[in-house]
């Protein structure tokens, strides 16, 4: 459960609040499909560090919301994640379907 107490929370973000969290935070993790309790493993990813590009990203935001067409929810979100200032994210995933990664060592992975 993140911290706006919502108890359907899954993966690394709250669909309630937006917050992005560590599927390890969640109070009491489950899988949606068959209920079983996940359980960790060490493996590697690729991140993009969006703590580096936060100032980039903060000057795109301001100009494209005001000279573009966001809902105010996606404004209310992206103002949110800024504000807490952004963390590096994981961009691959290792599941059985989306683009597969073309590099070695990510075999398993996709994004």
């Amino acid at each position: 459960m993140p911290s706006c107490g919502y108890k359907d929370a899954r993966g690394d973000q709250c669909d309630l609040c937006g917050r992005l969290s560590d599927p390890l935070e969640l109070k009491n993790p489950r899988c949606k499909i068959d209920g079983s309790t996940p359980v960790t493993r060490d493996t590697a990813h690729i991140f993009l560090e969006l703590d580096k590009l936060q100032p980039e990203i903060e000057a795109f935001f301001q100009e494209s919301a005001a000279k573009g067409a966001w809902s105010s929810n996606a404004q209310e979100i992206t103002a949110a994640w800024l504000k807490q200032g952004l963390q590096p994210r994981s961009i691959t995933r290792d599941m059985k379907w989306g683009t597969k990664i073309p590099l070695p060592g990510y075999d398993n992975k996709v994004m």
